[in-house]
């Protein structure tokens, strides 16, 4: 158990505290089932069609990784339910919408930059630079987290959607005040592509939350065509009424995926940046610990390095 535990509030230590005595009287207040998941987020938007099943095997590595490694608390098990309905939802919008407006996947996305680097090696700040490109348009936290209806340039800064996003991050905040020293987050800040492809449940962005390894490493091994034809989709939603001149990516799971990226964006420009390979594990793992605070009161950061270690190196392979 990490020692920074002591810091939660002490709200969140009680709750999971009552969550760990429920556990052993044999109850789950939170369910992470699929067909629960599924049929709540059904309800919640009143749609039905999810689209192609591809993400239905994804979805249960994930939830067995959630129920088997996770080890989560019950403010983890909110958290993780909470995230999983969300994207759930979007994604019932999305097929909803793309059904309405066939005409959103006949637009183009040409030669878009990716920033493929490593993760903590830079890519965060060399993204927010190219954010200051007028021509460059961004996914923006905001955007990726809630993306129906689609977002308008007339309303692109003052969307509601913002206040609601920072909220939630501002939220965070408060539980993990050193998270934002490590990797800043703002609702108007850049977000990464883990954020888009989540909605085909075949992102790394999960390992980073919650330490589900199993998962992960399908992730890594897997063929990415189905999550690169949502990414794409995702992207012209985005675009669909905010246009901009070219899309300015980034993510370092695409070093796991380059040929499937390259066959997905022919004309993409690549660019890789580099950092000394020890000390991004270091700063990796110990990234992701601090994320896991939030959702386990066992974080084992010797278990987390090793991963990132096996994990970075077929990256760098690839």
């Amino acid at each position: 158990m990490s020692a920074n535990l002591s810091r939660m509030p002490l709200a969140v230590r009680l709750l999971n505290l009552a969550g760990r005595g429920l556990g052993a009287a044999g109850l789950q207040p939170v369910k992470l089932e699929r067909e629960s998941l599924l049929q709540t987020a059904r309800d919640n938007t009143g749609l039905q069609d999810y689209g192609e099943e591809d993400f239905i095997a994804p979805l249960d590595l994930l939830l067995e990784g959630l129920q088997r490694e996770a080890r989560l608390s019950l403010m983890g098990r909110m958290v993780a339910r909470g995230d999983l309905l969300r994207t759930l939802e979007n994604r019932l919008r999305l097929v909803d919408l793309l059904r309405q407006h066939p005409e959103i996947t006949e637009q183009p996305i040409e030669r878009p930059i990716f920033v493929v680097g490593a993760p903590r090696t830079g890519t965060t700040i060399f993204h927010d630079l190219l954010a200051m490109d007028t021509d460059n348009r961004i996914p923006l936290s905001w955007e990726t987290a809630y993306p129906l209806p689609p977002p308008e340039t007339a309303t692109y800064r003052s969307d509601p959607r913002i206040a609601r996003v920072q909220a939630d991050l501002d939220r965070v905040d408060k539980l993990l005040p050193e998270f934002k020293t490590m990797h800043p987050m703002g609702a108007e800040r850049a977000q990464e592509c883990v954020s888009i492809t989540s909605h085909d449940f075949t992102s790394m962005i999960y390992q980073v939350q919650f330490y589900v390894p199993g998962y992960d490493q399908w992730v890594a091994d897997c063929d990415m065509s189905s999550a690169l034809r949502w990414h794409r989709r995702f992207l012209q939603v985005l675009q669909w009424k905010a246009p901009g001149k070219r899309w300015a990516l980034k993510s370092p799971q695409h070093i796991w995926h380059l040929e499937q990226v390259h066959r997905a964006y022919p004309d993409a420009l690549f660019v890789q940046t580099h950092r000394d390979p020890v000390r991004v594990l270091i700063s990796m793992s110990n990234l992701a610990a601090t994320l896991h605070r939030l959702s386990s009161d066992h974080v084992d950061l010797p278990a987390i390095t090793r991963y990132y270690a096996g994990a970075l190196a077929r990256g760098y392979n690839h």
